[in-house]
């Protein structure tokens, strides 16, 4: 992980090859090979309650004369947001929908169904409405090895321990991280809401590696309802 302030992206724009190229306050650019996020929805509990949290990664690109074989590039932090409570969905979901168009953030991964004994159905359909409703372009997925939190702290220990992780010193998640112990992560999903929602996006990226080609999501779904997102 590096010391570094997330710098203000002040225009996005998506080439036709599906890079995603950034232009930041500061007069620089990022390229990106693609942005994702990863989604953690409110817990509500008789000892605890989480409120819900996302995170926006990017998968940096790599110049073809720099890249080597199988070579990935750096996962930077380029937003995070957790709601005030756990009653505040529509401004969650507002900033989150901010953040997809001005990041070109299309996917997040979370959990739309049941998931240890709590159904998640409501949360997504109310969000799929929201988005639907903004005519925002993003759509959820399901989380790779949802199952597993301990999967998804290897893959994210991995990215770090390869100098591909980037998490800003003072972020949620960052501090978040130092509070995982083996001891107790399978209760993770309760109790840590921005690790688990990094850990889906990172697990996304390890298992759906990103290509130099257009997103083709929306023509694959049907058209003209909220639940086309």
């Amino acid at each position: 992980m590096e010391d570094k302030i997330m710098a203000t992206v002040v225009k996005a724009r998506r080439r036709e090859d599906g890079i995603i190229v950034h232009q930041l306050d500061n007069g620089g650019e990022k390229q990106y090979l693609a942005v994702r996020g990863g989604l953690s929805w409110p817990v509500m509990a008789d000892k605890l309650s989480l409120p819900a949290y996302y995170c926006v990664v990017g998968e940096e690109l790599i110049s073809a004369a720099q890249r080597k074989a199988n070579q990935r590039g750096k996962l930077i932090l380029l937003s995070e947001y957790e709601a005030p409570d756990i009653l505040s969905l529509p401004a969650f979901f507002t900033k989150l929908t901010d953040d997809v168009k001005i990041l070109e953030c299309s996917t997040f991964y979370t959990v739309t169904e049941e998931f240890q004994g709590e159904d998640y159905s409501g949360h997504a359909e109310t969000f799929r409405k929201f988005v639907y409703e903004k005519q925002a372009a993003v759509h959820l997925e399901d989380p790779a090895w949802v199952e597993r939190a301990d999967l998804g702290i290897f893959y994210i220990n991995e990215w770090m321990r390869k100098g591909l992780l980037e998490l800003p010193e003072g972020s949620l998640v960052r501090n978040q991280l130092r509070m995982v112990v083996a001891e107790k992560v399978d209760q993770l999903p309760q109790t840590l809401n921005a690790v688990n929602a990094l850990r889906f996006v990172v697990c996304g990226f390890e298992k759906y590696k990103p290509n130099m080609t257009p997103e083709d999501w929306r023509r694959k779904i049907p058209r003209g309802t909220w639940r086309s997102t």
